[in-house]
């Protein structure tokens, strides 16, 4: 499981489209779509109904939402974190 796998996983929740959402996160439309993909795959469940438009979360999707952001909320300041001390060790 990859950090960017969660941020591409907000990302897609927040716009409900794969296009944009690999536009946001700077990536080309189908190497989005593998990365959630490879995400659903490491949850061992699908995370997007992908019959509507806008994409819709599923249950497990629901459920990993707040999960993923806590965890990249976590990994931000952790860095933030890390730079501020070695800015003060200067």
């Amino acid at each position: 499981m990859e950090i960017k796998w969660l941020k591409d996983f907000l990302a897609l929740s927040i716009s409900g489209n794969c296009r944009i959402a690999a536009e946001l996160r700077c990536v080309s439309q189908p190497a989005f779509s593998r990365r959630i993909q490879a995400l659903e795959a490491w949850v061992e469940a699908p995370l997007f109904d992908r019959t509507t438009q806008p994409s819709q979360l599923t249950r497990a999707g629901e459920l990993f939402l707040p999960v993923a952001q806590v965890v990249v909320d976590l990994v931000e300041a952790g860095k933030e974190d890390i730079q501020t001390q070695l800015l003060n060790d200067l």
